[in-house]
């Protein structure tokens, strides 16, 4: 999450690993990704409930709506069960700030996520 920033809405982007909470993901047993921060939780996203490629990935208010249900494959890509979309970074960058978007699922390294414990 961008500067820790907790407010809805905020569009998600990459940033070298410093071990920080905005950077702590959580997959849930209801297929949720969420992060806390101080006393918010909020959860992955898809902007608008968007369904087509490029939309946002967000942060928002945990719903439970299909928009933040999520599966995590074993080649590392993280899908939206609404769209089949993958969790992408927009023109496969590898730059600080960086921001995520939805796209079709290709394979590209720009999809891949490490996930830890």
């Amino acid at each position: 999450m961008p500067n820790s920033i907790t407010t809805e809405g905020e569009q998600l982007q990459i940033y070298t690993c410093d071990g920080r909470p905005n950077q702590a993901w959580t997959y849930t047993s209801s297929g949720q990704l969420i992060v806390t921060l101080g006393d918010t939780i909020r959860c992955l996203d898809s902007n608008n409930q968007g369904t087509t490629p490029g939309a946002k990935a967000v942060t928002w208010e945990c719903t439970g709506q299909p928009n933040q249900q999520w599966s995590l494959r074993p080649d590392r890509t993280v899908v939206s069960l609404r769209s089949g979309l993958c969790l992408d970074v927009a023109n496969s960058s590898t730059a600080n700030s960086a921001r995520n978007v939805m796209s079709p699922c290709d394979g590209r390294s720009s999809q891949q996520w490490a996930l830890t414990s």
